[in-house]
């Protein structure tokens, strides 16, 4: 038998394998290039390269609203490598395309061919009209039995409300919805309170002012969200509701669902779809009129891919056995079923709604009329539980995130966790949040200034605060000034943690003893309460590493070092310069420390020499001299690599710090070697650990937009958007370490951007399907590497432009 069918998606790739297994001839023809139908994501909306409506309704970061346990054929389970139960768009397609390639079906599919017509003709055979949509030739082909795959969420549904045509802000349905940056910093309003219009709403609330969701019964849904009841009216600027409020609203997103749309069938194939009722249908799969065309997947409120196998197998079935009854019984049964839906005030609209009180009862009638395999129970049990609660799809993806530090990278993680309704616990070993910025320390704890206590009396900012921001938070207008203080710089990410509320997550004044990952790659996080001295521990699905790298000096040896007479201190230790009043001090080193330990001393000091290597940002003047790097110290003296030889009472080394994580376990799989953390794939992803994290590793960056570009990363990788395997990951840091090599930068330097850093932001982007940083970023940044002048300020002008004004 000669089989057509009708699209590549899920429901046409089982229909071709099973069909295969009878022995039938089949084709599939499919308008786009790919199979996978409406998990196949792109970023255009409308038409496509071929004038042809876009299917796919997928949208960045969508995830399943079942999990993977009733998502797979019956032939064909996910592989047990695959634990999480909701996976992401890009996880789901695979499995389809690996179902393809397992199956070897792609030679079955024909490519960029649209259906135009289907018609029945004598003999009980199908006539289908076939135009290449490249070239737009027209083919007619002959078959036996057609089977209609193509889906029912292509179509969007879009409710008629009064004023709609007033409202002069932006409209679209969710089908045309793809990422949220269009709604950043706006008002708006979602239609509709299913899996999408939850799902999305989470996502359009991480970027806009405010959201509100209209919907019919109450939902449950993140407190970010305010929900309101059905729209009334449309006005010029806002939307009034059924209870008599308004809200003025920028965007209205119409998640409301989608149509069932069949163009391409002749009036003579006798199927009518009225008020989303497709019929006549024997069991929503036979066409009563023409029992040889078969529709697959018609069903909603179902498990889809069960439902597409056992209705497949039930229709070859009845094509092999002749089982069906006749036109005349079948009408009679299927008047008995509207009946009796009718009876139970069940909307037309919904004659194919199935539900989890149905669920069970349809697929043993199909599985037992046509005598074929039935789904298993544990599956259908799985179905039932997952439609049975009241709950959408957000709270059961729920994630429990851990994060190793409260300063800015751990802000930004944990206001993500919470815009994706995470449970997210910080700890920090401080009283409170800001890291390395905050210099305040608790009266009842002595101890607390002890940490992370790096910054000194009188520094400034080394880059200016406009590339200092998280991308969705700015400093306040108020605040002209470019290069910043520590105080003004801690009361922004104190705001930032208002704004964002993230104090909730904070676990103040714990410090993390042990990271360890479990068998099932979650982790068991030890920490000790640094007041009660209790030792307690945590499970979490995710760890970030948010401690920094500005705590752990780096102190270089030198011959006769222990000699030396006077003080030597690290750059982390000093605070004020009045110990150096009349003196002679080396400074070891020339970056960004030693520019303001150098420009701070030499005030009060006799005289200063900066000791370094290569690159200096130090200014030199009257009492500052540069001399090349250290060759040995005496007891009151030092002999430079030169020759030269200076008498010394101080030494101050600025020569930065290390990685240092020594609170993960040698299960984690990571290593520190000269100053190279590995293997973390683009400085982020534990390689060996995926859900392991580390934010902020880089140096010679914009670290604040960074956190936040990493983070989303991470999340990206996290929630399977961004899919690739540790060999992919382990291959990827090769290719970097080869090309390190061929431009003689030295491993301790891997980590080290500078010029590279536009195309790392670029690359972060690309490969995590997010949204990139600006490039005038990273312009600002490369014009102040050059020479930081603190009464210079910056203004960004847009993505690529900035101006420099002075304050004089």
């Amino acid at each position: 038998m000669k089989i057509a069918v009708v699209g590549a998606g899920p429901a046409g790739l089982v229909s071709l394998k099973y069909s295969l297994d009878h022995g039938h001839e089949c084709e599939v023809f499919e308008q786009s290039g790919v199979l996978g139908g409406t998990w196949v994501y792109t970023d255009n909306i409308g038409t496509d390269e071929n004038g042809l409506p876009i299917h796919s309704s997928m949208y960045q970061g969508m995830r399943t609203n079942l999990p993977k346990e009733v998502m797979f054929f019956l032939d064909y389970p996910y592989p047990s490598t695959k634990t999480k139960s909701y996976l992401s768009q890009p996880e789901v397609l695979e499995y389809f395309i690996n179902y393809a390639n397992h199956f070897q079906l792609e030679k079955y599919i024909k490519y960029y061919r649209c259906v135009t017509e289907v018609t029945p003709i004598h003999t009980s055979k199908w006539q289908l009209k076939i135009q290449d949509a490249k070239t737009k030739q027209i083919e007619i082909k002959t078959y036996d039995a057609v089977f209609i795959c193509n889906g029912h969420y292509s179509d969007p549904f879009v409710p008629s409300i009064p004023g709609q045509n007033e409202f002069e802000g932006k409209q679209l349905h969710s089908h045309h919805y793809r990422t949220p940056e269009f709604c950043k910093d706006k008002r708006v309003l979602l239609v509709g309170a299913g899996s999408s219009g939850t799902d999305i709403a989470v996502k359009v609330s991480q970027v806009s002012k405010e959201v509100f969701l209209s919907c019919k019964q109450e939902s449950f849904v993140h407190k970010s969200i305010k929900v309101k009841p059905v729209i009334s009216r449309f006005n010029k600027n806002y939307v009034e509701f059924e209870d008599n409020s308004k809200e003025y609203v920028d965007i209205v997103i119409y998640c409301t669902g989608y149509l069932y749309s069949y163009p391409f069938l002749s009036d003579n194939c006798d199927i009518k779809v009225e008020d989303n009722w497709v019929h006549p249908l024997y069991k929503h799969v036979v066409n009563i009129k023409h029992p040889t065309m078969f529709f697959i997947g018609v069903p909603f409120l179902v498990p889809v891919i069960p439902v597409c196998d056992v209705q497949v197998r039930f229709a070859l079935a009845s094509l092999a056995n002749e089982i069906l009854p006749s036109e005349k019984d079948m009408l009679k049964e299927l008047n008995e079923y509207i009946n009796a839906r009718k009876n139970l005030h069940i909307p037309q609209r919904y004659m194919h709604k199935i539900g989890s009180n149905n669920l069970e009862t349809y697929f043993q009638e199909l599985s037992s009329f046509a005598n074929i395999t039935p789904i298993p129970t544990t599956a259908l049990a799985c179905g039932n539980s997952t439609y049975s609660t009241s709950f959408p799809n957000l709270y059961l993806n729920t994630m429990k995130v851990g994060v190793i530090g409260g300063g800015p990278s751990g802000l930004v993680v944990a206001k993500y966790c919470i815009a994706n309704n995470f449970d997210c616990d910080v700890y920090e070993q401080r009283s409170y949040l800001g890291g390395t910025w905050n210099r305040n320390y608790s009266d009842e704890d002595p101890d607390d200034k002890l940490i992370y206590t790096k910054l000194y009396q009188g520094v400034l900012t080394n880059i200016p605060k406009e590339i200092m921001m998280y991308p969705d938070y700015s400093y306040p207008p108020e605040e002209t000034k470019s290069f910043l203080g520590p105080v003004e710089v801690f009361d922004y990410f104190k705001g930032y943690a208002d704004t964002f509320n993230v104090h909730h997550c904070m676990k103040y004044r714990k410090i993390v003893l042990n990271v360890c990952p479990n068998s099932d790659e979650t982790w068991t996080i030890t920490f000790k309460d640094l007041k009660t001295k209790l030792i307690d521990e945590a499970q979490y699905d995710a760890v970030f590493v948010c401690t920094g790298h500005l705590w752990y000096p780096i102190t270089p040896k030198f011959p006769g070092q222990s000699i030396f007479k006077g003080s030597q201190t690290h750059s982390s230790n000093y605070n004020l310069p009045d110990p150096y009043k009349d003196k002679t001090v080396v400074v070891v080193g020339a970056r960004s420390s030693a520019r303001d330990v150098v420009e701070f001393i030499s005030l009060f000091a006799k005289h200063v020499y900066v000791s370094y290597r290569d690159f200096c940002l130090v200014q030199f003047k009257e009492n500052v001299s540069p001399k090349p790097y250290i060759k040995e110290i005496k007891e009151t003296s030092i002999i430079f690599e030169d020759g030269t030889e200076e008498m010394v009472d101080d030494i101050v080394y600025c020569t930065g710090y290390d990685y240092s994580f020594p609170y993960l376990s040698e299960q984690c799989e990571i290593s520190i070697d000269d100053k190279y953390i590995y293997p973390l794939y683009q400085h982020i992803v534990n390689a060996n650990h995926p859900t392991m994290f580390f934010i902020g590793v880089p140096s010679v960056v914009c670290a604040i937009p960074l956190f936040d570009l990493q983070v989303r990363f991470a999340f990206s990788v996290l929630q399977g958007n961004c899919v690739i395997t540790k060999e992919e990951m382990l291959k990827d840091l090769d290719k970097k370490r080869e090309e390190r090599e061929k431009l003689d930068i030295p491993q301790r330097h891997a980590h080290k951007m500078g010029e590279y850093q536009e195309a790392y932001w670029a690359e972060l982007a690309r490969v995590g399907s997010i949204t990139p940083l600006p490039p005038v970023l990273c312009r600002i940044y490369d014009e102040v590497r050059k020479g930081r002048h603190l009464n210079l300020h910056y203004k960004i002008l847009d993505d690529e432009n900035f101006e420099i004004y002075s304050e004089d």
